[in-house]
C-alpha cells in the first residue's frame, strides 16, 4: 500500500469518525453507562490514530506500517462500533 492510499484511507476514517462521534455526543447522555461508552469510544479512536501515525512513519519498516495499518483499522472499526452501539442503545431508551 503506498503513502497516498493511506493516507486517503486514514483521511476517510477519521472522517467517519469524526461525524459519528459528533453524532452521538450531541445527544443528551441520560445514562452513566452510555457516556461510559463513549469515553471508550474516544479513546479507540485516538488508538486509531495513534496507529496511523506509525503507518505513515517512513523511518519504520514496512512490515511495521503494514502492521501499524491493520491496528489503525481495527481501533477504528472499534469506535465506530462503540459509537454506533452507544447511539442504538440511548435511542432505546
Amino acid at each position: 500500500m503506498n503513502r497516498e492510499a493511506l493516507e486517503n484511507e486514514a483521511s476517510d476514517l477519521q472522517s467517519n469518525l469524526a461525524n459519528t462521534l459528533v453524532k452521538a455526543s450531541e445527544a443528551t447522555i441520560p445514562v452513566l453507562g452510555i457516556a461510559t461508552g463513549l469515553t471508550e469510544s474516544v479513546k479507540e479512536a485516538q488508538q486509531a490514530e495513534k496507529a496511523l501515525e506509525r503507518a505513515m512513519d517512513p523511518r519504520r519498516s514496512e512490515e511495521e506500517r503494514s502492521a501499524a495499518t491493520q491496528a489503525a483499522a481495527i481501533h477504528g472499526r472499534r469506535a465506530l462500533f462503540k459509537a454506533v452501539s452507544n447511539q442504538t442503545a440511548k435511542d432505546r431508551r
